[in-house]
């Protein structure tokens, strides 16, 4: 199981372990609106990246063994999440921003490294993310 962005924790940890404990394996740290503490690809920037807790945030999920998945943030907060993790990241919800520009889209120098970890990298076939005459409406 997954939890589609990481507001469902709020600011607590203990949530994160509780929803670890109930069979969640991976979280997006962000859906398509910023957080308390990570900020979103389509969303408003308000931590510049992570923050703090953020990190915590981050590296608590390795601490468990759940997936961290970079999909929705903004480039800074994948950056960031880049930075604490100590495993491979894991991207269900996102493209390529090579296929088309689109924020919510991973840029190649974050991407390439990351994929030679093993990281997961799905590609979403929605034309809104995929297509370049579409990428003014998936900002």
């Amino acid at each position: 199981m997954g939890i589609e962005g990481g507001h469902a924790s709020k600011t607590r940890c203990r949530r994160l372990r509780e929803f670890y404990r109930l069979g969640v394996r991976y979280m997006t740290l962000t859906w398509n609106n910023t957080n308390d503490w990570a900020d979103a690809g389509r969303g408003e920037e308000k931590h510049n990246g992570l923050s703090d807790f953020g990190k915590e945030v981050v590296r608590e999920m390795n601490r468990l063994g759940m997936l961290v998945d970079v999909s929705h943030v903004s480039d800074k907060t994948m950056s960031d999440a880049l930075e604490c993790l100590k495993a491979p990241i894991n991207c269900v919800a996102s493209s390529a921003r090579a296929l088309s520009n689109v924020p919510r889209n991973i840029p190649g120098d974050l991407l390439a490294p990351h994929c030679e970890e093993r990281g997961v990298v799905q590609i979403n076939f929605y034309s809104l993310f995929v297509d370049q005459r579409n990428r003014g409406a998936a900002k």
